[in-house]
């Protein structure tokens, strides 16, 4: 019992003081991985770190099929992020393949860790998309039985959300609130977005018909939630006039 305390009262030292982040993208064949570090603290910090790919067989033997290794030393300046290095590698559903960053101290012990199976990656992003896809189609679906009934119009000020932290869903809820509160009720369904950014950071996309109407990386303060939240309504509606307009002219026309 001991042991088990100790083991799991040193796993909590992770991450604390300086952040390791994985971040992942694909395009269906290969995998290319980055590796950031974070510095929370107010003291520049003498790092040293290894980012590995390690690919193993499928029978569950956790036999390595092969293994990919980048390692450096760097100067992590007080609150910043800092970009690591690169691995671009090509992976099957035959493989499983663990992506794992480590960064180590002066003393060679271990700070900060992360660790992702990018097959499980896959599957949770595929996932993502195809709950935020429906919910497109089920509000595309219900604008067009009400213009098949002759009310087409009547569905507006339709806003969704697709976000990933708390900050994130706080944004949402202030958007929403401005957006009923000042009347914008517009034509077109406003997306919500939040997408990964550099190093454990996230940004805010405010998008209509596709198009980037306001964006901003996220900061978890709530005065600065609310700053833009009112920048991103303002936005909104300057869209929804210059669509009026538009509609408008080509009608006049």
């Amino acid at each position: 019992m001991f042991l088990l305390v100790s083991a799991h009262g040193g796993a909590q030292i992770y991450n604390t003081q300086v952040e390791a982040k994985l971040n992942i993208e694909s395009n269906g064949e290969f995998f290319e991985i980055t590796a950031y570090a974070s510095n929370k603290t107010d003291a520049s910090r003498s790092l040293r770190y290894v980012l590995s790919v390690n690919k193993n067989d499928t029978l569950g033997n956790n036999q390595n099929i092969s293994r990919n290794e980048q390692e450096g030393r760097f100067v992590l300046a007080p609150n910043t992020n800092k970009k690591l290095g690169e691995l671009t590698v090509n992976t099957t559903d035959k493989d499983r393949t663990i992506a794992l960053l480590l960064i180590y101290n002066k003393e060679e012990a271990i700070i900060a860790k992360d660790r992702i199976v990018l097959q499980e990656l896959e599957k949770i992003n595929a996932q993502r998309k195809e709950e935020e896809q429906k919910k497109l189609d089920d509000i595309s679906l219900d604008v067009k039985a009400s213009s098949d009934d002759g009310v087409s119009g009547l569905i507006t000020g339709i806003v969704v959300e697709s976000t990933k932290t708390k900050p994130g869903r706080d944004f949402f809820k202030a958007y929403s609130g401005l957006y009923q509160q000042n009347g914008v009720n517009g034509e077109r369904v406003v997306v919500i977005k939040e997408i990964l950014a550099v190093g454990s950071n996230t940004k805010i996309q405010v998008e209509v018909e596709n198009s980037i109407v306001f964006q901003f990386f996220v900061n978890p303060r709530s005065d600065y939630i609310d700053q833009m939240a009112s920048i991103a309504v303002k936005r909104t509606e300057g869209y929804f006039r210059r669509l009026r307009k538009s509609r408008n002219l080509i009608k006049k026309y």
